[in-house]
Parts: structure tokens; C-alpha cells; sequence
């Protein structure tokens, strides 16, 4: 365990799963070409927690044109890029 995570990666070597010391753990999701398209986070006893689920969505070029918030709002433009 490395500064409080632990990580589990896919076949391909990106983050899957990362393991957090409050109990929780955050799960990500890639398209085919290997975008991060969803991020959520799960307790400890499975149950997702709906105030921390982001989801993403790309152009054809594969720029990042929206993010989807865990309020169901969907934001554009350069606020796009937020941290997960």
C-alpha cells in the first residue's frame, strides 16, 4: 500500500481499482480506446455512494467534451477536464 491506496490495474495496466484507507474504493470504466469513461465509488460493503459517480465522454479525436456530475449535471467546455 502506497500513501493510503492500493491499487488493482486491468489487463492493459491502467487503474481499475483503488483502495482507500476510509473504507471505500474508487472503480473505473474505458471505452475501447482506452478512455476513462465512468468513475464511482463503492463502500466497504458494496453499496455505491451516488454523491461520488462521474462519467465522461469524448469526441471522435478523443478530447474529453463532457463530464457527467454525481448532481446529473453534465458540464462543457474547459471545466471539462476536472480532477477524478
Amino acid at each position: 500500500m502506497y500513501s493510503g491506496f492500493d491499487y488493482e490495474l486491468d489487463e492493459a495496466g491502467r487503474r481499475k481499482v483503488e483502495r482507500r484507507t476510509d473504507d471505500t474504493a474508487l472503480e473505473y470504466d474505458y471505452n475501447t480506446r482506452g478512455e476513462l469513461i465512468s468513475a464511482q465509488r463503492r463502500r466497504d460493503n458494496g453499496s455505491l455512494r451516488s454523491d461520488w459517480t462521474h462519467a465522461y465522454s469524448y469526441d471522435d479525436s478523443g478530447n474529453r467534451v463532457s463530464r457527467l456530475t454525481p448532481e446529473g449535471r453534465r458540464v462543457k467546455g474547459r471545466r471539462v477536464r476536472g480532477r477524478v
